[in-house]
Protein backbone atom coordinates (compact mmCIF):
# COMPACT_ATOMS: atom_id res chain seq x y z
CA UNK A 1 0.00 0.00 0.00
CA UNK A 2 1.10 3.73 -1.12
CA UNK A 3 1.62 5.72 1.92
CA UNK A 4 0.19 8.64 3.21
CA UNK A 5 3.27 11.21 2.65
CA UNK A 6 3.47 9.82 -0.77
CA UNK A 7 0.26 9.92 -2.05
CA UNK A 8 0.05 13.85 -0.27
CA UNK A 9 3.18 14.55 -2.53
CA UNK A 10 1.68 13.16 -5.77
CA UNK A 11 -1.31 15.08 -5.07
CA UNK A 12 0.80 18.34 -4.58
CA UNK A 13 3.01 18.11 -7.40
CA UNK A 14 -0.09 18.53 -9.23
CA UNK A 15 -1.29 21.64 -7.82
CA UNK A 16 0.07 24.24 -10.25
CA UNK A 17 -2.01 22.75 -12.88
CA UNK A 18 -5.61 23.51 -13.35
CA UNK A 19 -8.77 21.05 -14.27
CA UNK A 20 -12.13 22.46 -14.61
CA UNK A 21 -14.47 22.15 -11.64
CA UNK A 22 -16.57 19.35 -13.28
CA UNK A 23 -13.36 17.24 -13.44
CA UNK A 24 -14.04 16.30 -9.80
CA UNK A 25 -17.46 15.61 -9.47
CA UNK A 26 -17.16 11.58 -10.44
CA UNK A 27 -14.74 11.69 -6.77
CA UNK A 28 -17.09 13.82 -4.99
CA UNK A 29 -19.87 11.88 -5.80
CA UNK A 30 -18.41 8.68 -5.28
CA UNK A 31 -17.43 10.39 -1.73
CA UNK A 32 -13.25 10.46 -2.29
CA UNK A 33 -11.64 12.94 -0.40
CA UNK A 34 -8.00 13.94 0.37
CA UNK A 35 -5.00 13.39 -2.08
CA UNK A 36 -6.95 10.22 -3.69
CA UNK A 37 -9.83 12.78 -4.72
CA UNK A 38 -6.74 15.30 -7.06
CA UNK A 39 -5.59 11.50 -8.08
CA UNK A 40 -8.36 10.44 -9.27
CA UNK A 41 -9.53 13.65 -11.36
CA UNK A 42 -6.11 14.14 -12.89
CA UNK A 43 -6.65 10.24 -13.90
CA UNK A 44 -9.96 10.75 -15.26
CA UNK A 45 -8.59 14.00 -17.42
CA UNK A 46 -5.83 11.68 -18.23
CA UNK A 47 -7.79 9.13 -19.53
CA UNK A 48 -10.42 11.39 -21.39
CA UNK A 49 -7.03 13.29 -23.15
CA UNK A 50 -5.65 9.35 -24.44
CA UNK A 51 -9.04 9.02 -25.70
CA UNK A 52 -9.10 12.03 -27.75
CA UNK A 53 -5.53 11.59 -29.15
CA UNK A 54 -6.11 8.03 -30.26
CA UNK A 55 -9.50 8.72 -32.02
CA UNK A 56 -7.48 11.90 -34.00
CA UNK A 57 -4.22 9.96 -34.56
CA UNK A 58 -2.33 12.05 -32.64
CA UNK A 59 -0.88 10.10 -29.59
CA UNK A 60 2.73 10.84 -31.51
CA UNK A 61 3.48 6.56 -31.05
CA UNK A 62 1.94 3.07 -33.24
CA UNK A 63 -0.30 1.43 -30.84
CA UNK A 64 -0.28 -1.74 -33.15
CA UNK A 65 1.60 -3.24 -30.65
CA UNK A 66 0.14 -2.87 -27.40
CA UNK A 67 -2.05 -5.28 -25.52
CA UNK A 68 -2.76 -2.74 -22.33
CA UNK A 69 -2.91 1.02 -21.44
CA UNK A 70 -2.74 2.11 -17.67
CA UNK A 71 -3.79 5.30 -16.45
CA UNK A 72 -2.80 6.02 -13.19
CA UNK A 73 -0.11 5.45 -10.31
CA UNK A 74 2.96 3.45 -11.59
CA UNK A 75 6.14 2.47 -10.23
CA UNK A 76 8.90 3.96 -11.76
CA UNK A 77 12.23 5.25 -10.94
CA UNK A 78 12.50 7.28 -13.50
CA UNK A 79 15.25 6.09 -15.52
CA UNK A 80 14.93 5.77 -19.16
CA UNK A 81 11.25 7.75 -19.81
CA UNK A 82 9.97 10.50 -21.35
CA UNK A 83 10.20 13.47 -20.05
CA UNK A 84 7.30 15.13 -18.38
CA UNK A 85 6.76 17.81 -16.11
CA UNK A 86 6.77 15.69 -12.72
CA UNK A 87 9.37 13.78 -10.99
CA UNK A 88 8.64 9.84 -9.55
CA UNK A 89 7.92 10.65 -5.75
CA UNK A 90 8.80 7.21 -3.64
CA UNK A 91 9.26 5.74 -6.52
CA UNK A 92 5.96 6.24 -8.05
CA UNK A 93 5.05 8.72 -10.59
CA UNK A 94 1.13 9.41 -12.45
CA UNK A 95 1.07 9.37 -16.82
CA UNK A 96 0.27 6.12 -18.92
CA UNK A 97 1.85 3.10 -19.09
CA UNK A 98 1.45 1.02 -22.85
CA UNK A 99 2.23 -2.89 -22.41
CA UNK A 100 3.08 -4.85 -25.37
CA UNK A 101 2.59 -8.78 -25.69
CA UNK A 102 5.13 -10.95 -24.71
CA UNK A 103 7.34 -9.27 -23.18
CA UNK A 104 8.10 -10.68 -19.95
CA UNK A 105 8.80 -14.57 -20.31
CA UNK A 106 7.80 -16.38 -16.61
CA UNK A 107 8.53 -20.27 -15.58
CA UNK A 108 6.36 -22.15 -13.44
CA UNK A 109 8.29 -22.84 -10.26
CA UNK A 110 8.46 -26.33 -8.94
CA UNK A 111 5.83 -28.00 -7.04
CA UNK A 112 3.35 -25.11 -7.76
CA UNK A 113 0.12 -23.89 -9.27
CA UNK A 114 1.22 -20.18 -9.13
CA UNK A 115 3.90 -19.07 -11.37
CA UNK A 116 6.11 -17.29 -9.61
CA UNK A 117 9.44 -15.16 -10.42
CA UNK A 118 12.50 -17.20 -10.21
CA UNK A 119 15.96 -15.56 -9.04
CA UNK A 120 17.40 -16.19 -12.85
CA UNK A 121 14.87 -14.99 -14.76
CA UNK A 122 15.16 -12.98 -17.67
CA UNK A 123 12.58 -10.59 -19.03
CA UNK A 124 12.95 -9.48 -22.70
CA UNK A 125 11.84 -6.30 -24.08
CA UNK A 126 10.72 -6.96 -27.45
CA UNK A 127 12.29 -4.08 -30.10
CA UNK A 128 9.34 -3.09 -31.27
CA UNK A 129 8.56 -1.73 -27.82
CA UNK A 130 11.37 0.69 -27.66
CA UNK A 131 9.97 4.28 -26.90
CA UNK A 132 9.79 6.30 -30.17
CA UNK A 133 11.83 9.51 -30.07
CA UNK A 134 14.41 9.81 -28.16
CA UNK A 135 12.46 10.62 -24.50
CA UNK A 136 9.54 9.13 -26.18
CA UNK A 137 5.87 10.53 -25.67
CA UNK A 138 4.45 12.84 -23.01
CA UNK A 139 0.86 13.84 -23.07
CA UNK A 140 -0.30 17.61 -21.85
CA UNK A 141 -3.29 17.90 -19.56
CA UNK A 142 -4.63 21.12 -17.59
CA UNK A 143 -1.14 22.25 -17.86
CA UNK A 144 1.04 19.49 -16.68
CA UNK A 145 3.05 17.14 -18.92
CA UNK A 146 2.47 13.11 -17.88
CA UNK A 147 4.97 10.52 -19.22
CA UNK A 148 3.46 7.87 -21.92
CA UNK A 149 6.02 5.12 -20.77
CA UNK A 150 6.30 1.40 -23.25
CA UNK A 151 6.49 -1.71 -20.89
CA UNK A 152 6.19 -5.33 -21.54
CA UNK A 153 3.64 -7.00 -19.72
CA UNK A 154 2.27 -10.20 -18.19
CA UNK A 155 -1.08 -11.16 -16.22
CA UNK A 156 -0.84 -14.27 -13.83
CA UNK A 157 -4.33 -15.28 -13.11
CA UNK A 158 -4.02 -16.68 -9.50
CA UNK A 159 -6.66 -19.95 -10.30
CA UNK A 160 -5.67 -23.27 -8.94
CA UNK A 161 -8.08 -26.12 -7.41
CA UNK A 162 -9.79 -23.60 -5.41
CA UNK A 163 -11.29 -19.77 -5.53
CA UNK A 164 -12.95 -17.17 -3.82
CA UNK A 165 -16.04 -14.87 -2.80
CA UNK A 166 -16.41 -11.45 -4.16
CA UNK A 167 -19.99 -10.66 -3.11
CA UNK A 168 -23.13 -11.98 -1.99
CA UNK A 169 -26.93 -11.07 -3.43
CA UNK A 170 -30.17 -12.22 -2.69
CA UNK A 171 -31.75 -13.75 -5.79
CA UNK A 172 -34.80 -15.67 -6.87
CA UNK A 173 -33.23 -18.69 -6.08
CA UNK A 174 -31.98 -17.60 -2.68
CA UNK A 175 -28.38 -16.38 -1.89
CA UNK A 176 -25.44 -16.32 -4.66
CA UNK A 177 -22.45 -14.99 -4.98
CA UNK A 178 -20.06 -13.65 -7.29
CA UNK A 179 -16.74 -14.86 -8.33
CA UNK A 180 -13.88 -14.84 -10.90
CA UNK A 181 -15.25 -16.56 -14.51
CA UNK A 182 -12.15 -18.07 -14.80
CA UNK A 183 -12.35 -20.31 -12.10
CA UNK A 184 -15.36 -21.78 -13.12
CA UNK A 185 -13.82 -22.62 -16.56
CA UNK A 186 -15.14 -26.10 -18.67
CA UNK A 187 -18.25 -26.04 -16.79
CA UNK A 188 -21.73 -25.94 -17.53
CA UNK A 189 -24.35 -24.04 -15.29
CA UNK A 190 -25.80 -26.26 -12.82
CA UNK A 191 -22.46 -28.22 -12.12
CA UNK A 192 -20.48 -28.40 -8.91
CA UNK A 193 -17.84 -25.57 -8.20
CA UNK A 194 -14.92 -27.67 -7.27
CA UNK A 195 -12.71 -25.96 -4.63
CA UNK A 196 -14.86 -22.77 -4.36
CA UNK A 197 -16.89 -23.49 -1.49
CA UNK A 198 -19.75 -20.90 1.06
CA UNK A 199 -18.81 -21.59 4.45
CA UNK A 200 -17.02 -24.69 3.50
CA UNK A 201 -20.63 -26.15 1.98
CA UNK A 202 -20.31 -26.64 -1.85
CA UNK A 203 -21.62 -24.17 -4.84
CA UNK A 204 -22.82 -24.75 -7.99
CA UNK A 205 -22.73 -22.38 -11.16
CA UNK A 206 -25.84 -20.70 -12.27
CA UNK A 207 -24.17 -18.44 -15.50
CA UNK A 208 -20.96 -16.81 -16.63
CA UNK A 209 -20.83 -13.37 -17.76
CA UNK A 210 -20.95 -12.48 -21.37
CA UNK A 211 -17.79 -11.61 -23.49
CA UNK A 212 -14.71 -11.48 -21.73
CA UNK A 213 -16.03 -9.82 -18.51
CA UNK A 214 -14.32 -12.64 -16.17
CA UNK A 215 -16.93 -12.77 -13.69
CA UNK A 216 -19.32 -15.88 -12.54
CA UNK A 217 -22.12 -16.08 -10.43
CA UNK A 218 -22.73 -19.20 -8.44
CA UNK A 219 -25.46 -20.63 -5.82
CA UNK A 220 -24.96 -21.24 -2.15
CA UNK A 221 -25.93 -23.97 -0.06
CA UNK A 222 -24.43 -22.93 3.18
CA UNK A 223 -28.04 -22.03 4.74
CA UNK A 224 -27.75 -17.92 4.94
CA UNK A 225 -30.48 -16.10 4.18
CA UNK A 226 -29.75 -12.83 4.49
CA UNK A 227 -27.19 -10.52 2.22
CA UNK A 228 -26.42 -6.91 4.16
CA UNK A 229 -26.35 -4.46 1.64
CA UNK A 230 -22.85 -2.77 1.57
CA UNK A 231 -23.01 -0.68 -1.29
CA UNK A 232 -21.34 -1.33 -5.06
CA UNK A 233 -19.78 0.84 -6.74
CA UNK A 234 -16.57 2.30 -9.17
CA UNK A 235 -13.13 3.12 -7.44
CA UNK A 236 -10.65 5.37 -8.51
CA UNK A 237 -6.49 6.18 -8.47
CA UNK A 238 -5.22 6.55 -5.32
CA UNK A 239 -8.00 5.58 -2.66
CA UNK A 240 -7.32 2.80 -0.16
CA UNK A 241 -8.82 -0.66 -0.79
CA UNK A 242 -8.68 -4.14 1.06
CA UNK A 243 -8.61 -7.52 -0.71
CA UNK A 244 -10.76 -9.83 1.24
CA UNK A 245 -8.95 -13.57 0.94
CA UNK A 246 -11.15 -14.72 3.78
CA UNK A 247 -13.25 -13.94 6.26
CA UNK A 248 -10.49 -13.24 8.65
CA UNK A 249 -7.53 -12.63 6.28
CA UNK A 250 -7.38 -9.13 4.38
CA UNK A 251 -5.12 -7.63 1.86
CA UNK A 252 -4.80 -3.85 2.31
CA UNK A 253 -3.56 -1.77 -0.79
CA UNK A 254 -3.68 0.93 -3.34
CA UNK A 255 -5.42 1.55 -6.73
CA UNK A 256 -2.73 2.42 -8.98
CA UNK A 257 -4.27 2.67 -12.47
CA UNK A 258 -7.25 1.83 -14.70
CA UNK A 259 -5.97 -0.56 -17.31
CA UNK A 260 -7.61 -1.35 -20.00
CA UNK A 261 -6.82 -2.63 -24.27
CA UNK A 262 -7.09 0.23 -26.07
CA UNK A 263 -10.73 -0.40 -27.71
CA UNK A 264 -11.99 0.19 -24.47
CA UNK A 265 -11.16 3.67 -24.85
CA UNK A 266 -13.79 3.41 -27.33
CA UNK A 267 -16.14 1.32 -26.14
CA UNK A 268 -17.77 0.54 -22.81
CA UNK A 269 -18.67 -3.42 -23.92
CA UNK A 270 -14.93 -4.12 -22.86
CA UNK A 271 -14.00 -5.30 -19.70
CA UNK A 272 -12.93 -3.01 -17.00
CA UNK A 273 -9.85 -3.27 -14.95
CA UNK A 274 -7.58 -1.74 -12.22
CA UNK A 275 -4.33 -2.62 -10.97
CA UNK A 276 -3.28 -2.61 -7.24
CA UNK A 277 -0.40 -1.85 -5.40
CA UNK A 278 -0.17 -5.26 -3.44
CA UNK A 279 -1.18 -8.79 -5.44
CA UNK A 280 -2.49 -12.70 -3.05
CA UNK A 281 -1.29 -15.99 -4.57
CA UNK A 282 -2.62 -18.72 -6.10
CA UNK A 283 -6.19 -19.62 -5.25
CA UNK A 284 -7.03 -15.63 -4.42
CA UNK A 285 -8.80 -15.58 -7.82
CA UNK A 286 -12.73 -14.23 -7.58
CA UNK A 287 -11.76 -11.86 -3.92
CA UNK A 288 -13.76 -9.23 -3.09
CA UNK A 289 -12.04 -5.98 -3.27
CA UNK A 290 -13.82 -3.17 -1.34
CA UNK A 291 -13.45 0.02 -0.99
CA UNK A 292 -12.11 1.77 2.94
CA UNK A 293 -15.59 2.49 3.97
CA UNK A 294 -16.53 -1.40 3.00
CA UNK A 295 -18.52 -0.69 -0.51
CA UNK A 296 -17.43 -3.44 -2.63
CA UNK A 297 -15.75 -2.22 -5.94
CA UNK A 298 -14.02 -5.20 -7.32
CA UNK A 299 -13.08 -8.62 -8.10
CA UNK A 300 -9.77 -10.10 -7.64
CA UNK A 301 -8.01 -12.10 -10.36
CA UNK A 302 -4.62 -12.22 -10.16
CA UNK A 303 -1.40 -10.40 -10.78
CA UNK A 304 0.38 -8.39 -13.91
CA UNK A 305 3.71 -8.05 -14.33
CA UNK A 306 5.46 -4.95 -16.29
CA UNK A 307 9.05 -5.24 -17.57
CA UNK A 308 10.83 -1.39 -18.84
CA UNK A 309 13.47 -1.01 -20.90
CA UNK A 310 16.06 -0.70 -18.28
CA UNK A 311 15.17 -4.29 -17.01
CA UNK A 312 13.29 -3.02 -13.75
CA UNK A 313 10.30 -5.18 -13.14
CA UNK A 314 7.33 -4.28 -10.52
CA UNK A 315 4.23 -6.46 -9.31
CA UNK A 316 0.49 -5.25 -9.35
CA UNK A 317 -3.05 -7.16 -8.46
CA UNK A 318 -5.33 -7.53 -10.98
CA UNK A 319 -8.85 -6.58 -10.48
CA UNK A 320 -12.44 -6.11 -12.40
CA UNK A 321 -14.55 -3.81 -11.70
CA UNK A 322 -17.66 -5.30 -9.68
CA UNK A 323 -20.03 -2.86 -11.30
CA UNK A 324 -19.68 -3.65 -14.72
CA UNK A 325 -19.96 -7.50 -13.58
CA UNK A 326 -22.58 -7.68 -11.38
CA UNK A 327 -24.68 -5.59 -14.72
CA UNK A 328 -23.21 -8.74 -16.75
CA UNK A 329 -24.71 -11.14 -14.63
CA UNK A 330 -28.09 -9.34 -14.27
CA UNK A 331 -27.54 -9.06 -10.54
CA UNK A 332 -29.08 -5.27 -8.97
CA UNK A 333 -25.81 -3.70 -7.02
CA UNK A 334 -28.06 -2.66 -4.15
CA UNK A 335 -28.96 -5.97 -3.31
CA UNK A 336 -25.12 -6.91 -3.05
CA UNK A 337 -23.40 -7.30 -0.03
CA UNK A 338 -22.05 -9.27 2.78
CA UNK A 339 -23.69 -12.14 4.12
CA UNK A 340 -25.05 -13.28 7.65
CA UNK A 341 -25.80 -17.11 8.92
Amino acid sequence: MIDDETLARLAADLEYGELPPESFEAAEVLGVTGPARTIFAWSDAIRSELRDRILTGELGMPLSSATLIGVGIYRSLGFDEPESSLSPVGGFRLGVIVLGPDGVRLRSAQGSGDRRLLPDEVSDVPDDLADRGPNGVRIAVGGVAFPVTTVAGYTDLHASASGRLAAYALTADGVAAVTAGHVVDGLEPGRAVTGLSCHGFPTRLLRRAPGFVDAALVSTSCGCRTVTPTGVRRVGQGERVTVRLDDDLVLDATVMMSLEPTAELLSAAIPLHFLLSAHGAAGDSGAGVATAAGALCGIYLGRTKTADRTGATYWYGYAADLTQAAQMLDVPTASMGDIRG
